[in-house]
């Protein structure tokens, strides 16, 4: 899968975002939000329309860690169909998603240090320019998983002993989008 910068507009981008979703399935996104990561952060664009899966968004991780991470995680799911459970993290109400414990993983990747959380709809939405080059591709929104990891001490961001630069890093996209 090959990564793809954020720096092209309109529908140049589409285009070339569409050759790589019809060539690999997928394309990875790396790009910064001034406000929200200024530091960057990664997302799928295709699962949906390849394989009918959330695509996925990470944030505050250097563009090929993220992408491998996100190439393993769509291998995972497009691999076994059974990766992603539903569950609740932290007490919350909105819906999240952690591995399965059956899932055939890839080494590199410990099923234990990993969350999904369903970003609300909001964020995917026409007037939020977070996810704005999915919505250029699909021309609707559609459902997107946040991927979540630890602190050094395997803590995700919603325990409350998680370090807080870890929560700080990944904003909670599972909460409305306030335009």
């Amino acid at each position: 899968m090959t990564n793809h910068r954020s720096n092209e507009t309109g529908d140049f981008q589409r285009a070339r975002i569409t050759h790589l979703v019809d060539q690999h399935g997928w394309a990875h996104i790396f790009t910064a939000h001034e406000q929200l990561a200024p530091e960057g952060y990664s997302y799928t664009i295709g699962l949906q329309r390849t394989y009918g899966l959330p695509d996925l968004v990470t944030f505050a991780l250097p563009p090929e860690v993220a992408g491998g991470l996100l190439r393993d995680i769509v291998e995972a799911a497009t691999g076994t169909h059974a990766v992603l459970a539903s569950g609740h993290e932290g007490g919350g109400t909105a819906p999240n998603f952690v591995l399965a414990a059956d899932a055939d993983f890839p080494e590199g990747i410990r099923a234990h240090a990993l969350a999904f959380r369903a970003v609300h709809p909001s964020w995917t939405r026409a007037g939020c320019d977070l996810l704005a080059q999915a919505l250029n591709f699909y021309r609707r929104p559609v459902p997107f998983l946040q991927v979540l990891w630890p602190d050094p001490n395997g803590r995700l961001p919603a325990d409350p002993r998680c370090a807080p630069e870890y929560v700080r890093a990944q904003p909670d996209l599972s909460r409305r989008h306030r335009s």
